[in-house]
This record gives structure tokens, sequence and C-alpha cells, in this order.
């Protein structure tokens, strides 16, 4: 019997965004207007717009600038505690001098509704532009119909608690239901800013959370099996998970500190609309990892690819963040978040962050895991510049074209389902959004 299996896939989401009650206006005997059309009305007219934040402006000021440069509204930013600003909200109930609030919990947004209008954005359309497939599938489906495909049968999203409802409603919910019928589990892990080693406090004004290794550990207690990790916005081909699931299943524990990673062809990783950054595995003769060469500026030339000038094999096998790990990981990784409070973490306190390709290579080079290198040809899809969103429709409909997708996704899947009443092969999958 074969073994179950565990895994990851790695999303950012950033939602909670809700308009503060409406600005006295004065009043006329014009038809009224919704509160979005109110607010965007009044936006226009003062040329202003008061945001109170409470996230780090690292995430804030890219947004700011393009809203400003699109709009010619003047953003004046408000940042502070998300207590902090929704007490300040209360206390200005009668004159209020903020238009929007965004950031914190969902549940502090529930418990204060009645200090904020409902507002629905004339963009919202272009929430659907994560859309890849004919019938709107995104990334993700194709990479969990993969997953599925290759053996997993476990899913498991981490998020964070401010998005668990607006993520279920926009992608769970309906996720589940496919995989009810398919006999696949979904569990939620979540990830919070404040889950620190026992000891260590949140270092004040720190406002995200610690990062893609910290994503991972959100699952001790839930992932008992080796397990996969993915980014769930990229599309990697079913060559990749197929191997990855094979390399798992000879898992035992004394196999604890044998790891993989899928290598991408560079070539098949590019993109035809500027350049990239990648890790270039440098691997010895047997295909175990001895390095990553973090190497940016990667554009396609026209006898292959070059960086800074300079000419890199496109043939060469980069990292593209699949990886396969065991159980025993989790506990490494527990170790380790403990060691970034001590050293990394104090140094830059508001941004460092404890990322899980350094830390595996950190682990490489103190030899205390091995990591397979496992070669994929399949072409790996993401959108790193707009231009690429075509791109990968295109590609996409190929697939389904050339037969590799039916246009119904999960419909062959469905088929296998019906005609075997027990897996033959359980695996744990589980999917991590953050």
């Amino acid at each position: 019997m074969k073994k179950r299996i565990a895994f990851l896939l790695a999303v950012v989401m950033l939602l909670s965004m809700a308009a503060c009650a409406a600005k006295e206006t004065p009043q006329n005997n014009t038809p009224a207007e919704t509160p979005a059309e109110a607010g965007q009305t009044e936006l226009a007219d003062t040329g202003e717009m008061t945001l109170y934040y409470s996230n780090s402006t690292e995430w804030a000021d890219p947004l700011i600038e393009e809203f400003e440069s699109k709009t010619g509204i003047k953003v004046n930013l408000v940042q502070d505690g998300t207590s902090s600003l929704f007490a300040r909200v209360k206390a200005e109930a009668s004159n209020p001098q903020g238009d929007v609030i965004w950031g914190g919990v969902i549940d502090t947004y529930r418990a204060n509704q009645d200090m904020l209008q409902p507002y629905t954005s004339s963009n919202v359309a272009d929430l659907k532009d994560a859309a890849v497939g004919p019938n709107g599938e995104i990334i993700m489906d194709y990479s969990i119909h993969d997953a599925i495909e290759a053996g997993f049968d476990k899913i498991v999203f981490i998020i964070r608690h401010d998005i668990e409802d607006a993520f279920k409603e926009a992608i769970g919910d309906r996720i589940e239901k496919i995989c009810a019928e398919l006999g696949v589990e979904i569990d939620y892990a979540f990830q919070a800013l404040e889950n620190v080693p026992a000891g260590y406090s949140v270092p004040e004004g720190r406002s995200k959370p610690w990062g893609t290794g910290q994503a991972v550990l959100a699952c001790k207690g839930i992932i008992k099996e080796p397990f996969a990790v993915i980014n769930a916005d990229d599309y990697y081909g079913k060559e990749a998970f197929v191997r990855l699931h094979d390399f798992l299943q000879g898992y035992t524990p004394d196999k604890a500190g044998d790891l993989a990673m899928a290598g991408f062809v560079l070539k098949n990783t590019l993109s035809d609309n500027g350049a990239v950054t990648r890790g270039i595995c440098q691997m010895n003769e047997a295909h175990y990892l001895t390095g990553v060469l973090e190497t940016s500026g990667i554009e396609k030339t026209a006898d292959g690819a070059a960086a800074g000038g300079k000419s890199i094999d496109i043939e060469s096998l980069v990292s593209m963040n699949m990886w396969g790990l065991t159980p025993e990981f989790v506990d490494l990784l527990d170790a380790g978040f403990v060691e970034f409070f001590e050293k990394a973490a104090p140094a830059n306190p508001l941004k460092a962050e404890y990322l899980l390709p350094i830390y595996i290579d950190e682990l490489l080079h103190a030899d205390k895991v091995s990591v397979k290198v496992l070669p994929t040809h399949d072409k790996w899809f993401g959108v790193t510049y707009a231009e690429d969103k075509q791109i990968v429709i295109d590609s996409f409909a190929k697939l389904v074209a050339d037969g590799v997708y039916e246009k119904d996704l999960f419909s062959d899947l469905k088929k296998i389902a019906v005609n075997h009443t027990s897996p033959s092969h359980p695996v744990s999958l589980g999917g991590c959004f953050y």
C-alpha cells in the first residue's frame, strides 16, 4: 500500500478594505446616490482621500502611487494599529475624517460594521482577472488537478484568519465541493504574525507575517506525512507532481533528511516580456543539490539567455520553489524559527523574513539534509509581467486543445473516482495560502 503524502501550495492574498461612514455632504434635490457613487463623487470633488492603514507601508506605497497617478486624487496616509484606528473612527463618528480603512482581521470589521458604509467597487469585475482557463479556472485549479491525478488526496490551505471568509467564498468552498466528489480531504491552517517562538514577542510596528518558513510551520500538527510545497500562483505541469509524489513514496523514518526539489529547465521558465530572477541549481553527478546560485536580470537572447551581459546555459536546471519534504523537517523548521528570532529578526525586526529556500540551504550546508533534484521538462507558467497574462491564457487554451486537460477540468478525475470506490494510493495534500 502506498504511503500518505502531504502537499502545500503558497499564495499571497491581500484583502480587507472598507469605506468609512460617509462624510457629511451638503443636501440637494438630486437623486440619491449609492454609497459607492457618493464616495467616488466626493473624492473626485475634493481631490484628496484620507486612508487609515494598519499594515506595512511597503505594501501600501506602490498601490498609493499607482492610485494617485491614475486618478489624480492625493492620498493622505494615517498609519496606526487597527484597534487605534477603529477607536479613531468611533470618536469621529459625528464628523468622519477618514475615507477608507485598510488592514486588520475581518472580525474587527464585523464588530464595527455600524461605523462603515457598504462599498462595491466599479472594478469588482477585475477581481476575476486571475482566471486563465476556458471556464474561469485559475492557475491553482490546475495545480490541484495535477496533484490529485498524481496521487495526493488531502489539501491543507494555509491562510490568514483575516481572509478566511473571503478565501472560502472565492476559492475554498468551490474546491471543497469538487474534492468531496473525488474523495479528497480539505483542511485549513492559519499563519499569524503573533505566532512566534516561546519567550519572544512581536516587535512594535511589525505588521506582516514572518515568511514562507512560518507559513509551512503553521501546518505543524496537521501535516504528519511527507509533503510537497509549491507556489499556488505558478503552473508547474504534470510531470513535476508525479516525480515528487514518486520520490516521497520512498520515505521512511530513517530517511528523515532526504528532501527533494523539482528542477525546471531554465528556457522553460523565461518570460518574453522582461528579465526574471532564477535560482540556478548547482549539483553533483548524482543530481543532489550542492547550492543554488540566485541570478537576477535573466533575459532571453538570440543565442539563449543572458544576465548582466554574460551568457547563461538555457538547459540549466532552476528552482521554482517546488519542494518535497519529510514530516521530521517540520521539527527542523520549528527549531530554525527560534534561531531566526535569535539572530536574524533583531537586525531587521520590521522586515526580516523566515524564508523556506534560505533555511533549506542552511540545512544543506550544515549537512543536516540532502536535496535530490528531480528534472522536469514541462513548461512553467507564471504572470511575472502584466503582458504575461495573455500568454498564460493562450498556453492553457492550447493544453486543453491538445487534450492535456479536459475543458471541464476535473471531469476526468470524477470518471476515475466513479470507477474506483477506494483510492489505490491515499495521499495527504496540503495547500499553503498566506
